[in-house]
């Protein structure tokens, strides 16, 4: 299921996630943070929602497979806040043991060809650039994005 919500932030998320969490999956995806990153909202904070998401989802489900998806920051808010915001992906993969799957926009942000005039908004379709699952087994997914990614590859 397509869960996301475009323009989320992860507080957006966190508010809606007994909704989510009503769904039927075995994995739950989470692409969150980018909202954030676009809003200088503070790196702890952002860090605190996505472990609450994580835990409450652990909890709530605990056979489901959790995956979380690297953010990055634009460059407009400096290199201390964008290593910072970098950085909080990996640690909370880490302490949360969680898999930590990469930016999906990398190799595409800032391709003026793949994108609208800002550089990074895409405007191709995610089957140019999304990894499929063609011929593998696809476990059930709910897939929470502010992007609202096309979890079709995803889906069987």
């Amino acid at each position: 299921m397509n869960g996301g919500v475009s323009g989320e932030t992860t507080a957006g998320l966190l508010q809606r996630l007994d909704w989510l969490l009503r769904g039927d999956f075995d994995v739950f995806v989470i692409e969150s943070g980018a909202n954030d990153g676009l809003r200088g909202v503070a790196v702890e904070a952002i860090e605190s929602n996505l472990r609450s998401i994580i835990q409450r989802v652990r909890l709530e489900r605990p056979q489901a497979k959790i995956a979380l998806i690297q953010m990055e920051a634009l460059p407009n808010y400096g290199r201390v806040y964008g290593s910072a915001f970098h950085d909080l992906y990996v640690r909370v993969s880490r302490d949360e043991r969680v898999a930590l799957l990469p930016f999906l926009l990398d190799g595409v942000a800032g391709r003026a060809e793949l994108n609208q005039g800002d550089g990074f908004i895409r405007t191709s379709s995610e089957s140019e650039w999304w990894p499929t699952t063609s011929g593998a087994a696809s476990p059930r997914c709910c897939a929470v994005s502010s992007a609202c990614l096309d979890p079709r590859p995803l889906m069987p």
